[in-house]
């Protein structure tokens, strides 16, 4: 067997190359393949945790110590977000000053009322609820789901109109604005529904059977929320003016832009009724211009049309014929009480049969024989409406009558410079000028109460009526409403910026915004009578008695002498049988090396408090004398001084009140606690200064002033009856 004869190979350069090149293929090949499968497990365990572990949804605002409080929505897994804020105490806790706040039962006067501020966007819907959106409160989809009972609700969005359509198992439908703008109508178990529009003015908005009716900024919009939302819109305009009005005439409501004169928005009228607009509406009696639209009850509109010098023409126009005929029963009895002994009766009569329109002048006319000399009298007054229309039970002295002021509900107040006659009977004597007449839908023309004629200015103050409440808002007073016969401060200077009514709610709570414009604000304040202001607060009452003296008795309850001296019991006044005292003790001093103190009050303990220019001294029965500078900012210039459990009041004759808490277990006994600064009078000499049984701090001045004190911010109720208004001051801390 032949063998192959051995010898030394050597590859060449080459086979060398190519032997590398495959190791490092392979090489590679194997990396990659690591790498793929790697991959494929990290995404396969990533994919399974995703679907095991729950999402978590941030939230914009942090969560506080509320966050404990129990929900109204548990959620299933309890990691994801969980509302905090789901009721209005919930809120509460989370507002500055407002954590220990507690809600009671029967409400405070208004004086007393909490003012909240709000820094959230805040509606009061028709209903009376109270709507606050919160970051951290439940969506508006699951409050629609667990809507409670009470009548504040609070959702993540912003709510800007909900209507409560009837039946006991109510559930309403809210519109929310999104961040972006856009507005979206949610009902519950429906998909969300998105509105055309972005310049609709929901202040005015208000509801017509189960549609919104909202006015835009050139036009009106129509939304019906039945089982399939339709949308409608009618342009008015395509310029910036006034803002389009609406009135509401039985089947439906005409819109229209109003004008001040006769050259202005021609034409810029549209009638909606039955679900849908009419085309060519604007014709004939109905080509505008117009100033108002005032619907009578019969289908009937009464039109004020812009005239020249300022003056209006005025005509009714039958829109709907007979929609309410006239009741012949009520008509009947509302001409008996044209005669009545009661001006008032007599007057609202009137109004009434006017507000009828012209469905009601037959009968009238057949009653007009049989009625008593007063009646037929007004009875012929409201005939005259046939050939002259007039402004409901009220005729012009002359037909220059001009609008003052537009009402969010679709109501005006108007001028009648020249004045109204006020009673037909007697039109000489019953003249009043100039005439401020209130025009309200679905009421009778009215005069503006009197309290508000007085402080009426045109173009430095606002006027507003919601419910049955009137608002002025003027730079220098803030916001004020009308209570009686007064108008009450609702704001301080603090608050002054907030003079644009709201809305009030169901419990009597008055929300106000600031006045600039903003339709979408987060800055409301709420006025809660509910709730005691936290603000320390004291309420003075100053009386002046003329030449008179005010003192005390023996029993040391505050007393006035004008005549028959009287003595102020807790909550009425009795006359005083024994004898007025009046003159003040001596004050005891007190000479140190350094200075000369003056004792200034008594704490129920036995201890004493001393003063001097540089010093507070606390000296304890028997016991040592705690010497301590006076607080920083506290006047030292004291004319009286008295003192309770805990508290130490000190009167400053610049018309400042200093309150103190005195603890007499520190080194440091005297805390500043308030410094009152406004609204409190100015006292120079004081006869005596104490605490009444009652616990009212009273000063009796030699000027012949009493003051009265309240310092734990409850006044009772009958306490207040026997205050005037213009003599009740409520003090807060200077800022």
């Amino acid at each position: 067997m032949l063998y192959p004869r051995a010898f030394n190979f050597r590859p060449s350069k080459i086979v060398i190359e190519q032997s590398r090149a495959i190791r490092h293929n392979a090489l590679v090949r194997w990396i990659l393949t690591i790498s793929c499968i790697t991959i494929v497990l990290l995404a396969t365990a990533g994919f399974l945790l995703t679907r095991t572990r729950p999402t978590h949804t941030p939230t914009t605002a942090p969560i506080s110590a509320a966050a404990t409080a129990p929900s109204r929505f548990p959620s299933a897994r309890p990691d994801v977000f969980a509302p905090v804020v789901v009721t209005f105490p919930d809120l509460l806790r989370l507002l500055p000053g407002m954590a220990d706040a507690r809600i009671a039962d029967a409400p405070l006067s208004l004086n007393q009322a909490a003012r909240i501020k709000i820094p959230y966007h805040c509606y009061i819907c028709p209903r009376g609820d109270l709507w606050i959106s919160h970051p951290q409160a439940p969506s508006a989809a699951d409050l629609l789901a667990e809507l409670a009972k009470d009548q504040t609700h609070l959702c993540r969005e912003q709510v800007v109109f909900a209507h409560w359509p009837g039946g006991p198992a109510v559930r309403p439908a809210i519109v929310i604005r999104d961040p972006r703008g856009a507005f979206q109508l949610l009902r519950k178990d429906r998909p969300p529904v998105k509105l055309d529009r972005f310049d609709y003015l929901w202040n005015a908005a208000m509801t017509m059977e189960n549609s919104l009716v909202i006015p835009c900024e050139q036009g009106v919009a129509v939304v019906s929320i039945d089982a399939a939302v339709q949308q409608s819109y009618r342009q008015l305009t395509n310029t910036t003016g006034p803002t389009p009005q609406v009135a509401v005439t039985g089947r439906g409501f005409v819109a229209w832009i109003p004008s001040v004169r006769p050259d202005q928005y021609a034409g810029a009228v549209a009638r909606f009724i039955d679900g849908k607009w009419i085309d060519g509406f604007a014709a004939g009696d109905w080509a505008g211009p117009f100033v108002h639209l005032i619907p009578f009850a019969d289908g009937s509109v009464l039109q004020l049309r812009p005239a020249a010098e300022g003056r209006v023409t005025l005509s009714i126009v039958t829109l709907e014929a007979n929609m309410n005929a006239g009741n012949p029963v009520r008509i009947r009895e509302l001409v008996t009480q044209l005669a009545d002994d009661s001006a008032d009766l007599r007057n609202n009569a009137h109004a009434q049969l006017v507000t009828m329109g012209p469905a009601a002048w037959n009968a009238l006319d057949a009653l007009l024989p049989s009625a008593l000399p007063e009646a037929q009298i007004r009875i012929q007054e409201i005939l005259k409406n046939r050939q002259s229309p007039q402004l409901g039970r009220f005729r012009t002295a002359d037909d220059r009558v001009r609008v003052i002021w537009r009402l969010l509900d679709g109501g005006i107040v108007l001028l009648a410079e020249g004045g109204v006659i006020l009673d037909p009977t007697d039109p000489e004597k019953s003249l009043l000028s100039p005439a401020w007449l209130v025009v309200r839908p679905g009421r009778p023309f009215e005069i503006l109460p009197r309290a508000l004629t007085r402080n009426l200015a045109i173009g430095s103050i606002d006027v507003s009526a919601i419910n049955g409440e009137w608002f002025v808002a003027e730079p220098a007073e803030g916001a004020r409403i009308l209570f009686g016969q007064e108008l009450l401060a609702l704001t301080d200077k603090s608050n002054a910026r907030y003079r644009q009514p709201v809305g009030v709610d169901r419990r009597g709570r008055i929300l106000l915004a600031p006045m600039d414009g903003q339709k979408f604000g987060h800055d409301y304040l709420l006025i809660d009578p509910y709730i005691a202001d936290p603000t320390p607060t004291l309420s003075i009452w100053t009386m002046t008695i003329d030449k008179g003296e005010v003192g005390w008795d023996l029993a040391n309850w505050p007393a006035v002498k004008s005549g028959q001296p009287w003595l102020l019991m807790p909550d009425y006044w009795t006359p005083l049988k024994g004898e007025l005292l009046s003159a003040g003790k001596t004050p005891i001093t007190r000479t140190t090396p350094d200075a000369t103190f003056t004792q200034i009050a008594g704490l129920p303990n036995g201890s004493t408090i001393w003063s001097s220019p540089a010093f507070l001294e606390l000296q304890k029965p028997n016991g040592p004398i705690i010497r301590q500078p006076w607080p920083e900012k506290v006047p030292t210039d004291v004319v009286a001084a008295v003192a309770g459990n805990n508290l130490l009041l000190l009167l400053h004759p610049n018309g400042a009140i200093s309150r103190l808490k005195v603890d007499v277990e520190k080194p440091a006994p005297f805390t500043l606690t308030a410094l009152f600064t406004t609204d409190v009078p100015a006292i120079t000499s004081v006869r005596r200064m104490w605490i009444d049984p009652s616990g009212r701090v009273c000063i009796a001045t030699p000027d012949g002033r009493l003051v009265i004190i309240f310092t734990d911010q409850k006044i009772p109720p009958a306490m207040l009856d026997l205050i005037p208004a213009s003599e009740l001051k409520h003090s807060r801390p200077a800022q």
